[in-house]
C-alpha cells in the first residue's frame, strides 16, 4: 500500500482531528496516511518546500509567524505569499480551511487548489481530498450489505456469543 504524507498547517487540535480523520477516511485501503503538524508559517514554507508532502492543508488564521510563544499571528497576505512560494517549487495539492469569505479569492489566486470556510461539510472536504489524490469512492462501489455499522457489528458478535 502506498502511503500519502500530509501536512497539517494549523495550531486548532479540534480541526486538526477533524481533518485527519475525514483524510483517513478517504484514503481507507488506498493509501496508507501519515500525519504532520504545524502552526508556524515559517515551518509550513520550509517543510512544504522540502518534504516530500502529498497534501498540505492550511489554516491561515490559525498559524503564527515565528516559534516564539508571543510570535504574532499571520496576515493572509503572508499565508498567500508562502502558498505561491510552496506552489512554485513544487506541485502538491493545497487545501486552506477556515478562511474568512473576503480571503477565499486571494488564496485561490494565490495557488491553493480548494478553500474551505469557517463552517464547512464533511463530505465536502472528503470529495475534495479524493479529487486531489486521484482516489475514487469505494463507498459507492461497496455493495450495501457488506457495509456495517459498529452497532450491527455488536450485534451479531453477541449473538455469536449466546449461540455456544
Amino acid at each position: 500500500m502506498n502511503n500519502v504524507h500530509v501536512l497539517l498547517a494549523n495550531s486548532d487540535r479540534r480541526l486538526n482531528n477533524l481533518i485527519e480523520v475525514a483524510v483517513r477516511n478517504v484514503c481507507y485501503h488506498q493509501l496508507h496516511v501519515e500525519c504532520a503538524i504545524t502552526w508556524r508559517l515559517d515551518e509550513l514554507l520550509h517543510r512544504g518546500s522540502l518534504s516530500e508532502f502529498g497534501l498540505i492543508f492550511v489554516a491561515p488564521d490559525h498559524l503564527v509567524s515565528g516559534p516564539s510563544p508571543r510570535a504574532a499571528r499571520v496576515r493572509i497576505e503572508d499565508a498567500e505569499r508562502v502558498i505561491r512560494t510552496i506552489k512554485h517549487q513544487r506541485a502538491v495539492p493545497i487545501i486552506a480551511v477556515g478562511v474568512h469569505p473576503q480571503d477565499e479569492p486571494a488564496l485561490l489566486q494565490a495557488g491553493a487548489d480548494h478553500v474551505f470556510g469557517i463552517l464547512f461539510d464533511r463530505d465536502s472536504l472528503g470529495a475534495q481530498v479524493r479529487r486531489v489524490l486521484n482516489l475514487h469512492d469505494q463507498a459507492a462501489e461497496e455493495p450495501e450489505s457488506t457495509r456495517w455499522s459498529l452497532a450491527t457489528s455488536l450485534f451479531r458478535g453477541w449473538q455469536r456469543l449466546r449461540q455456544t
